[in-house]
């Protein structure tokens, strides 16, 4: 038997359509499945696609760093400080942020992993001492942590 019904739905009434009136909804591709994704575009239609724009990516591993809500919470607040802005804007606003703080703290870590590791192996051929062994421990923790940034990745 075939059943066709769409469950997944956005929804929202003139007031807010109103205000955010460049916001589109757009049902996703099923791919694999029989569900569709809802995409909410917050983006003007003019301004997708545009040459030399580089998409923004929310990447899962930013949800493991301490700071992160941080930076979501900063940049929102920017965004809302320059006063009434379109729910564009202050996304806008928090995806430059995570941008930026991704590529100058959490970026150095992730192409330091080559780094770390010659760092642990020097240490592993010097002579036994208790900073050598503490060293060792600091270098290892934090390959680990970059190892696991890029299996999230």
């Amino acid at each position: 038997m075939y059943v066709r019904e769409r469950l997944n739905r956005a929804l929202a009434n003139m007031d807010w359509h109103i205000k955010f009136a460049t916001v589109q909804v757009v049902n996703g591709d099923p791919r694999h499945s029989d569900h569709r994704l809802v995409i909410i575009s917050t983006e003007r239609r003019a301004e997708r696609g545009v040459q030399g724009s580089k998409p923004f990516f929310f990447e899962a591993g930013w949800l493991e760093e301490e700071k992160c809500a941080e930076v979501v919470k900063e940049g929102w607040e920017q965004g809302m400080d320059e006063g009434p802005s379109p729910v564009e804007q202050l996304v806008g606003r928090v995806a430059s942020n995570l941008s930026c703080w991704s590529s100058n703290v959490l970026g150095a870590g992730r192409s330091g992993g080559k780094k770390i590791k010659k760092e642990l192996e020097l240490c592993r051929w010097r002579s036994l001492s208790e900073e050598g062994v503490t060293r060792e421990a600091v270098l290892r923790f934090q390959l680990d942590k970059v190892e696991e940034q890029i299996d999230i990745f």
